[in-house]
């Protein structure tokens, strides 16, 4: 998977003399698995550079901080890819175009898929929300957030940023949201230059969903922005709560209000729970042109990851300190099968839960509330071990006016 990665990289348009490329392996014990790398990168030619570490502090982002310390001194831009994606060859044109366009500036574009099917679609489709719906907002004030692959990043906002946060376990956010405090600019582009892999089971996509939501709450209220620049930035705090919500409680609040304080106050939070609902699901509808059916299918997706968005919030409120985990993206693990029948039973299980319990708290609200913990409980057990699996970046920076540098890491887990 990283020497097809690096293989894209390989076959841009854009002259060989234009940029470099170094590829730093860290914290992989395995010589077979990082040899073939190493080889790759040493016939590539002579603007690549190949560096490994046994062990290396910082998961993803302390590798990054290790490529951009060789780096060229006349590199102004970096460019960051990760591992599963395969970029368009010309793609570092593309990014050339728009460093002259606007050299102050940063860019990120949208995540896309290559491994998207009939059964995997509406996992792209609710993931697509999010750019359609945030960055793009956000770019008009060049306040978009980065996504950590796809990422057009300038030098000098890096400088400024004192490289790639190493506190949180989102640094891509954490950092596009120190550029942003620091009063640079960041702008979304919504054209897909390069192509990735999905997660194709509900483990890794619980996984996933909830790193990005426990990182985002943990960049939000980090210390260290003690002037509140970041929660007080509307674009910027909108994006990092993209991916929080608390709509799974609101059923057992029902059902627990009524066994309290009657039904009339319970309908009332019947209502909220209507509007919350339209609230967290209406972008699937709105914001992405799709069929009504594929609409309904990613709607599914959002509610069988509702867990995760609320355990995520609670864990970036915590203030404990958070484990970066990778997202295993290799498509000979799961299969798309599994994948149907995982998200189908996760999906129509919760919403039997929210319906139930809210109907039932009329009749039997204590009930309705213990029936509905027990379906939390039971996919909680369904989905409870993660696994570790590696990553690669790729970063590649222009080195002024006409000439382009790239930078290539990849973290093994």
């Amino acid at each position: 998977m990283v020497r097809k990665t690096l293989g894209a990289i390989a076959n841009q348009s854009l002259p060989a003399d234009r940029f470099e490329v170094i590829v730093v392996d860290n914290n992989t014990a395995d010589p077979d698995l990082y040899i073939p790398v190493s080889d790759f990168v040493a016939g590539a030619g002579s603007n690549w550079k190949f560096i490994h570490f046994d062990i290396l502090p910082g998961a993803k982002a302390g590798a990054l901080n290790q490529a951009l310390s060789v780096t060229s001194d006349r590199a102004t831009h970096i460019i960051t890819v990760d591992a599963d994606y395969q970029v368009r060859p010309r793609f570092l044109e593309r990014a050339e175009q728009l460093i002259a366009y606007l050299p102050d500036s940063s860019f990120q574009f949208p995540q896309a898929y290559r491994n998207v099917s009939s059964r995997t679609q509406a996992i792209a489709d609710e993931l697509g929300t999010y750019f359609s719906a945030f960055p793009a907002s956000a770019s008009i004030s060049g306040k978009s957030l980065l996504t950590g692959t796809m990422s057009v990043i300038r030098r000098a906002h890096l400088d400024q940023a004192g490289g790639w946060p190493t506190e949180t376990i989102t640094e891509d956010a954490d950092l596009g949201a120190r550029i942003i405090a620091g009063g640079g600019s960041i702008h979304y582009i919504p054209e897909a230059e390069g192509y990735g892999l999905l997660p194709l089971c509900l483990k890794d996509l619980s996984k996933q969903r909830l790193r990005w939501t426990a990182g985002n709450v943990q960049v939000l209220l980090d210390p260290s922005d003690d002037r509140g620049v970041r929660a007080s930035t509307s674009g910027t705090a909108f994006q990092l709560m993209a991916w929080s919500n608390c709509l799974v409680l609101l059923p057992l609040l029902a059902a627990l209000t009524a066994l309290v304080s009657g039904p009339v106050i319970s309908a009332v939070i019947c209502s909220l729970l209507a509007i919350a609902i339209l609230a967290e699901f209406g972008p699937l509808f709105l914001q992405v042109p799709m069929k009504r059916r594929r609409n309904l299918q990613a709607a599914l997706v959002r509610l069988a990851l509702l867990p995760e968005a609320f355990h995520g919030l609670v864990q970036g409120l915590s203030g404990r300190k958070l484990t970066f985990r990778c997202t295993p993206k290799d498509m000979a693990i799961h299969s798309e099968t599994t994948l149907a029948q995982l998200r189908a039973w996760s999906g129509v299980v919760l919403l039997a839960g929210l319906l139930a319990s809210v109907i039932a708290s009329h009749l039997a609200p204590l009930l309705a509330a213990l029936f509905y913990a027990a379906l939390l409980l039971s996919r909680a057990f369904l989905v409870r071990r993660f696994i570790e699996d590696s990553d690669v970046v790729i970063t590649l920076m222009p080195q002024d006016t006409t000439t382009e540098s790239t930078e290539t890491q990849k973290q093994a887990a």
